[in-house]
């Protein structure tokens, strides 16, 4: 799982509180902390009944800029918020411009096979269909 930047950022009873709050709630559903980011979309993971739905906000990026790619049990989300070209002084910026990459780890109860993603008015929905539990295999001892 991706916690290094978390360990890093705090110290180490604040770092193992703050994991323990999301392995909670995300049971077997990893954080999709920023692996590599300029900045870093917010995301929502929810869970219904039959999916696994990622909502990132990515407004001013058009859709051609965004990746989403699946590998090893991972879905990765990168791209990039290309700035804008300006011939004016600019005192100060507050929006955040530059790539990113989220990823999360998948549970064992995804189908990866039928992930399907939309976009729309800068929002990135991600929904990912779970799969028949697997069910523990009983070996004989011979």
């Amino acid at each position: 799982m991706t916690y290094g930047l978390v360990k890093k950022a705090f110290p180490r009873q604040f770092s193992n509180n703050f994991e323990s709050i999301f392995v909670d709630v995300f049971s077997g559903f990893d954080k999709g902390l920023p692996a590599v980011a300029d900045f870093s979309p917010a995301a929502d993971v929810e869970e219904t009944e039959k999916h696994y739905v990622l909502t990132l906000d990515v407004p001013g990026i058009d859709k051609k800029d965004i990746k989403i790619e699946l590998k090893n049990d991972q879905l990765i989300v990168s791209g990039e918020r290309k700035t804008e070209k300006k011939d004016k002084k600019q005192h100060y910026v507050e929006r955040s411009y530059g790539k990113f990459e989220r990823v999360w780890t998948l549970p064992d109860t995804t189908d990866t096979e039928k992930v399907e993603a939309s976009y729309r008015d800068g929002v990135l929905e991600i929904s990912v269909p779970k799969s028949e539990q697997k069910k523990a295999k009983v070996v004989p001892i011979h």
